[in-house]
């Protein structure tokens, strides 16, 4: 400060408006110029302020730093009782800081996206580095099995601590479906290497429904594999949600016929109902999907605790981002429960035209499907279970992080795919155990 004219102190207390309460240092400049002794040196808005404020915390931080570095001197220069006591306390005065700070550390709430996959061209934020069939590979390979996180170019040491350093989000939900396409592929393959399985019209649609349910979890798989990139799910959704109402028209079709034993006295309009009505569902949204750009639908997703407080949530890796129906959510929704509940108008046949003890069971394998199926929609939609524990960091068993993982975490829609896998097995097993009635 003895370098500088009194005349700068009082142009710097000015210009705050009144007497300054901080300590502050003149800006530092390499080489300054030679100035008349009148003359004002210039100012630099926002330069460093150092020193302490007169508010509880700084002074109480200042206390508690000087009684320490006080009694580690009065350690060194007092008699042996004295020293002793006085190194005692400033360790117990230290260790007590030590777990404030390490506390402190832990309500820090720390952004971790490990939703998105590769990088990004840091000329361009808007695009990334891979393009085409290159960024298509990048996506599906960083979601079913490795992400590892970058920034700068460099790889970062901070990830979920449910998702490990290259776990993904969509990682499970994938997986899952990529196990239902395979089982029912082999199921579907099974019905026609079998001699004589598909002579009947009810047994040809069986055949025809396990198909169309393998179409069903390989596109929910293709969706959940391309999910984090914004382009490709803008397509790839739409494909989940096609295949999604094709396999409920088919498999409901099915079941009407296993119920009448081939639509035996079954008007035409019975039939083709549930494909019109899906056809109706199908084509309205992939016209809201042309109104509708990838920008608007595009959000992000995060999840709160169980008393609605987001609290320290991201740094579980509970974080997504996706393209939703907006305002049409409920239509979308509603409208593939009540195809899915079409198969109960056909009761009463299935009454009639089966064996009592036969159709017992059959619909009581159906109606066990068809509560799984909203549970899990409950779960998922309504109640978010486990996200909102997860985010409390309970329920760890359903979460194996990578490296030594597989880098995954059951979110509720990961149960949500575990409880459509089991409905509809038992949808199967139902129409399979009709079929083995008919004599």
């Amino acid at each position: 400060m003895a370098a500088l004219p009194v005349t700068t102190i009082a142009s710097t207390s000015a210009s705050v408006g009144g007497l300054s309460l901080r300590f502050q240092e003149p800006p530092v400049v390499m080489a300054p110029p030679v100035m008349p002794a009148t003359s004002v040196a210039p100012l630099t808005p926002g330069g460093p302020v150092v020193g302490f404020r007169l508010d509880f915390s700084s002074l109480l931080s200042a206390s508690v730093g000087s009684a320490a570095q006080g009694l580690e001197v009065v350690g060194r220069v007092a008699p042996a009782p004295v020293a002793d006591a006085a190194r005692a306390m400033r360790a117990h005065i230290v260790d007590e800081r030590r777990m404030d700070d390490a506390k402190a550390q832990q309500d820090v709430c720390v952004f971790i996206d490990q939703y998105e996959v590769g990088e990004r061209d840091p000329n361009d934020p808007s695009r990334y580095l891979q393009t085409g069939c290159n960024r298509f590979l990048e996506v599906v390979r960083g979601v079913l099995c490795s992400n590892p996180r970058h920034m700068g170019g460099k790889p970062t040491t901070i990830w979920s601590d449910l998702l490990g350093p290259t776990g993904h989000y969509e990682r499970f939900s994938a997986w899952s479906h990529i196990v239902g396409t395979v089982l029912f592929l082999v199921y579907a393959i099974v019905r026609v290497a079998i001699p004589g399985n598909n002579m009947e019209v009810a047994q040809i649609f069986t055949t025809i429904a396990a198909f169309g349910t393998c179409f069903v979890f390989f596109s929910s798989s293709v969706y959940h594999s391309t999910a984090p990139d914004v382009t490709l799910a803008y397509f790839t959704r739409f494909l989940d949600f096609f295949a999604i109402y094709l396999g409920i028209v088919l498999t409901a079709t099915a079941d009407i016929a296993v119920a009448t034993r081939g639509f035996a006295n079954v008007p035409v309009v019975t039939i083709i109902d549930l494909p019109i009505a899906g056809t109706i569902v199908v084509f309205f949204f992939l016209w809201r999907r042309q109104r509708v750009t990838k920008q608007d639908s595009w959000l992000d997703v995060s999840f709160a605790t169980s008393n609605g407080e987001e609290g320290c949530i991201l740094s579980h890796g509970l974080f997504s981002r996706g393209h939703h129906d907006l305002h049409h959510s409920q239509l979308r929704e509603t409208t593939s429960l009540l195809l899915s509940s079409s198969y109960f108008m056909s009761v009463p046949a299935a009454v009639m035209t089966l064996e009592p003890e036969v159709a017992a069971v059959v619909l009581t394998l159906q109606a066990v499907a068809f509560v799984a199926i909203v549970f899990g929609m409950v779960l998922d939609r309504v109640l978010k279970w486990p996200n909102n524990q997860l985010a409390e960091g309970k329920h760890q068993c359903f979460a194996c992080p990578s490296p030594n993982g597989p880098g995954c975490v059951m979110t509720s829609h990961g149960v949500w795919h575990l409880v459509a896998l089991v409905a509809t097995a038992l949808t199967f097993v139902a129409r399979e155990y009709a079929l083995s009635s008919y004599t």
